[in-house]
């Protein structure tokens, strides 16, 4: 094992920092440090309030686009760290496609043919019960959190939702 140690100036705010990187042999350590001494000008503060920023702002798109409800709670704080999770799990990659699938879902509860096929599977699988044949199937696709933060409000409950994605 052998430490790639390099001394860098923020390009955004001027503040020194150390990137630090366990490498397998020295020789990777070496040339390590010599890319990242060229390459690495953001210090980790900097880069968290980018990504956020960036998150944000792709992210206000997608709550435009789908409508998500705005997130209400008790505290400032508490609204603020509900909307950064949302908006760190809406800038997943495979977000939308589980937003659209999940939509798809939902409008077939209001198709009275899909709703047919709905009762066959429930009446076949579920003792009958659309809502046990509807939260087995957003379980089975991983769509509960898109479920949470499609149609929920409260601050706490997208929290329990997002907190572990």
């Amino acid at each position: 094992m052998a430490r790639a140690t390099v001394h860098c100036v923020c390009a955004t705010c001027g503040q020194e920092f150390t990137h630090i990187k366990d490498c397998f042999n020295r020789k990777e350590a070496d040339s390590y440090e010599e890319w990242a001494s060229a390459n690495i000008d953001e210090c980790p503060e900097c880069r968290r309030a980018r990504l956020k920023r960036e998150n944000a702002e792709r992210a206000a798109s997608l709550i435009e686009r789908y409508g998500f409800p705005e997130i209400t709670g008790v505290s400032e704080k508490q609204i603020g760290y509900a909307n950064d999770l949302r908006n760190k799990y809406l800038c997943k990659d495979y977000t939308v496609r589980e937003i659209e699938i999940y939509d798809k879902i939902m409008r077939g509860m209001d198709d009275p043919e899909m709703m047919g096929k709905f009762r066959e599977l429930a009446d076949r699988k579920f003792e009958g019960s659309i809502e046990k044949m509807l939260k087995d199937t957003l379980d089975k696709y991983g769509l509960n959190e898109i479920s949470a933060i499609r149609h929920e409000s409260n601050a706490s409950k997208i929290i329990d939702a997002l907190r572990d994605c």
